[in-house]
């Protein structure tokens, strides 16, 4: 079933707006509990099938919006992919959330239980879109598209949990990217500490920080050619009029690549 499928479902079963509140007897629902007050309505509910739920809204509800809340249900209850413990809907002016506890979340032998550190939220509007996260080796994933089919969704959260370097990579390249920076510029900071106290004699008193551009220099020659030596080093430094010592270029070789000679 696609997502176009999906969505006619869910529509097909609304009946005519009502402007009062809801008649629960004509929905086959009983209320088990109702809770009013700032401008906030909550139900506790019960279906003919025994199935308790809750629905929030800021007013009373239409038999209209009752029975979208149904039929968002049904289309919901209805999947292989999980299994719904608890739901509760929250009608927003222009959409129907569906907050869900799921007892069950496996595709392809894989349990997502384990990687789900919340709820999932449906939201029905004039599409039906799913948004959750999921973790992995403590890297949040965000799971968020149009809803179509079980094999779709479950082939994106089974993605992420596989690998989820390359989920986040392809999916969220900003956040990533940010990620990256932030472990860059931390190892920056790391490494001009570790060469500012071993710049720095006893009691702190000394030369301090070696100058950037020194230190920019050498790890751009290292790095086009890993295997050159201290003294090669120097010698291109001194051909380009950067004076640079034994005792800065042993902190440096030391600190980003971990040459101790």
């Amino acid at each position: 079933m696609n997502r176009y499928s999906v969505l006619t479902a869910i529509l097909s079963v609304a009946i005519t707006a009502s402007a009062f509140g809801a008649d629960w007897t004509k929905l086959g629902l009983t209320v088990l509990e109702k809770k009013e007050g700032d401008g906030a309505y909550e139900y506790r509910l019960k279906d003919a099938g025994g199935q308790e739920f809750d629905i929030q809204s800021e007013k009373e509800v239409s038999d209209d919006t009752v029975q979208r809340a149904l039929g968002l249900k049904t289309t919901l209850s209805g999947r292989e992919l999980f299994k719904i413990k608890e739901i509760k809907f929250i009608i927003l002016p222009n959409s129907i959330d569906a907050v869900i506890v799921p007892s069950f979340f496996t595709y392809k032998d894989t349990d997502i239980l384990p990687c789900l550190p919340s709820t999932i939220l449906f939201s029905l509007s004039d599409r039906l879109e799913y948004n959750f996260r999921i973790v992995k080796d403590n890297i949040f994933m965000r799971i968020k598209g149009d809803f179509s089919t079980d094999d779709e969704l479950g082939e994106k959260v089974v993605g992420g949990i596989k690998n989820p370097l390359s989920f986040v990579r392809m999916r969220d390249p900003e956040v990533f990217l940010t990620r990256i920076n932030e472990i860059e510029d931390a190892n920056r900071k790391l490494r001009n500490a570790v060469i500012s106290w071993h710049n720095t004699g006893f009691l702190g008193i000394g030369s301090g920080p070696i100058d950037q551009k020194k230190v920019d220099r050498v790890t751009a020659l290292k790095r086009q050619k890993p295997d050159m030596k201290k003294d090669e080093v120097k010698a291109a430094l001194e051909k380009e009029g950067i004076s640079v010592s034994g005792k800065e270029l042993s902190i440096i070789f030391s600190a980003y690549f971990n040459d101790f000679e």
